[in-house]
């Protein structure tokens, strides 16, 4: 039983490690893409008003 549990725990912290290794690049991703996408919304917004 104590085999299976050290396996278990050895899985989760590579699971944990390369989970927080995806949030970080995914999180460096999403702030440049949430920054065109708002770019965008403003400036669609902007020549909708002037039109």
């Amino acid at each position: 039983m104590t085999d299976q549990t050290d396996l278990d725990d050895a899985e989760d912290d590579v699971a944990l490690d390369t989970t927080e290794e995806g949030e970080s690049l995914l999180s460096s991703l999403m702030l440049p893409v949430c920054i065109l996408i708002g770019l965008s919304i403003v400036g669609i917004l902007i020549g909708l008003s002037f039109m």
